[in-house]
């Protein structure tokens, strides 16, 4: 079905896969990502939280507005190529679960090198 600039994006369809995009990338970092992945992976996200932050604020059938639909397109034709049929979903499932039960906390990327050396003193000084 062709899109329609002058309705509405669909915000929750768009946060939802910025989400999956999210929990991707921390997956592959866990893992040890491919550099080139990991990049993809970062700008389909920008794609899709710029078109989320219009879908949010911007009126349907305006020239910002059409922006973001086209970036939202854009990020899922880059998404649906990254994402091959028979790529395991359990570690994304298993890494969105942790990011759940873990409540919340920044991904270790997120960390200063000095927030990083404090958890290991912390760690260590428990055991």
């Amino acid at each position: 079905m062709p899109v329609r600039y002058s309705e509405q994006m669909p915000v929750a369809a768009i946060r939802d896969l910025l989400g999956i995009v999210r929990v991707m990338y921390a997956t592959e970092v866990a893992g040890d990502g491919h550099p080139v992945r990991l990049q993809e992976l970062v700008e389909i996200g920008k794609l899709l939280a710029g078109a989320y932050a219009d879908a949010r604020t911007l009126p349907a059938d305006c020239l910002g507005h059409r922006s973001g639909w086209r970036k939202a397109e854009e990020a899922v034709q880059r998404l649906s190529l990254l994402i091959a049929d028979a790529m395991p979903l359990r570690p994304v499932a298993l890494k969105a679960g942790e990011r759940v039960t873990e409540g919340g906390k920044p991904p270790a990327d997120a960390l200063t090198a000095a927030d990083r050396e404090a958890r290991r003193l912390h760690r260590a000084r428990r055991n």
